[in-house]
């Protein structure tokens, strides 16, 4: 009997971690579904976080081209080549107000087409009421004074003298975006004009072209993925701030360009984690608060780094169901497995019960039958028995 318990209870501990194992297993399974399903998701979200990143670039190539051309005009080069040559003295200078006038309208035909030119807020009277000037481009001589605007240029205040005299000579230089006088976000481009016959040395340089333009549609448009099918798809651009994360485009929420920062350190963020590591992938939380699936590229050559992010409730769910319908459909199978086994097992055992019941059953009528025979013969006997 004791022989037969143990037997009992060793199978049945095999029967349970036969069990368990399968549960882990299945586990395994569905995880590593999960981790695939993840896995696809970062390459579609990479795929247009690359690509807007590149619309993001070519935007701000295309700012330098705009000042490229006027920098590479041959009567720019030569009016500020006799400038410097004359040490800044303009009477020196010939034709100086007939190339003054030519180099304004060139100024302001190309801001024009190029977006370098917003009207001036503000109304146009007759009284002392200051107007806000947004963009312009302006030509400055080497020391960084200016020499010639478009109208509507701003005035050069500290933060672009200080970001003129802080551009190395020879080199471009980009003042990031900031809020305007009039709260709207703003850009500004420099692009050195090296003289005539120069080998663009920046002992050559001898102006440079500044550019000063609100951040519009022109390039926030371009985070707008073509032909968007995501109800919760966002992309949008981020920059590190001391110790806060700095949002500089328009958010889902309603939230204007440079409106919102939050702490680097802030648990779980998206923004905080994707500037840490750019070009990272995983589950976060967005300035909201939600759970999102995001990703990052860095704009080379500009301290922004893009990031693509979709609610993980929009990307995951059909995910989720699925891995949840294979979880509870492998539990089942493994359910009904070792109830299959225990049910065989228990009808083994009663066989083998009923078996030897039915022996023994067998071998007490075969004894009951000897002993009536021998109680037969012991009573019909006359004599006594020694």
């Amino acid at each position: 009997m004791g022989k037969m318990n143990r037997n009992v209870i060793t199978a049945g501990a095999i029967l349970l971690l036969c069990a368990v194992l399968g549960m882990f297993a299945v586990h395994r399974f569905v995880a590593a579904e999960g981790e695939r399903d993840l896995q696809q998701w970062q390459v579609r979200l990479g795929i247009v976080a690359a690509s807007r990143a590149q619309a993001v670039l070519d935007w701000r190539d295309q700012q330098f081209s705009t000042l490229s051309g006027l920098a590479d005009n041959l009567s720019l080069q030569l009016y500020l080549t006799e400038l410097s040559l004359s040490s800044g003295q303009s009477d020196a200078i010939t034709d100086q107000s007939a190339q003054a006038e030519y180099l304004g309208n060139l100024l302001l035909v190309t801001a024009d087409q190029s977006g370098f030119s917003t009207p001036v807020t503000g109304f146009e009277v007759q009284a002392n009421v200051k107007r806000i000037a947004l963009a312009g481009l302006a030509l400055l001589d080497r020391k960084g004074e200016i020499l010639v605007t478009t109208p509507g240029t701003p005035p050069l205040d500290s933060r672009l003298h200080d970001f003129v005299r802080a551009t190395k000579m020879g080199s471009r230089g980009v003042l990031d975006i900031y809020t305007g006088p009039s709260g709207q976000a703003t850009i500004a481009f420099l692009q050195p004009v090296f003289a005539v016959q120069g080998e663009n040395r920046p002992a050559d340089q001898v102006g440079a072209v500044l550019g000063i333009r609100t951040v519009d549609d022109g390039l926030f448009s371009r985070l707008k993925q073509p032909g968007e099918t995501l109800k919760t798809g966002q992309t949008y651009l981020v920059r590190t701030a001391g110790a806060t994360v700095e949002y500089l485009s328009p958010l889902a929420d309603g939230t204007k360009p440079l409106q919102r920062s939050l702490a680097l350190d802030t648990p779980h963020l998206a923004a905080a984690a994707l500037l840490r590591q750019t070009g990272g992938f995983g589950v976060f939380a967005n300035f909201q608060g939600k759970q999102v699936v995001a990703t990052s590229r860095g704009i080379h050559g500009m301290p922004w780094t893009l990031i693509r992010s979709v609610d993980r409730a929009e990307a995951l769910a059909p995910s989720d169901r699925r891995q949840m319908i294979l979880l509870i459909g492998l539990w089942l199978v493994i359910a009904a497995v070792t109830a299959v086994v225990i049910a065989v097992w228990r009808h083994g055992s009663s066989v083998r019960v009923t078996t030897a019941a039915e022996g023994l059953r067998q071998s007490n009528a075969q004894l009951q039958t000897v002993s009536d025979f021998l109680r037969v013969v012991t009573d019909s006997q006359p004599t006594a028995i020694a």
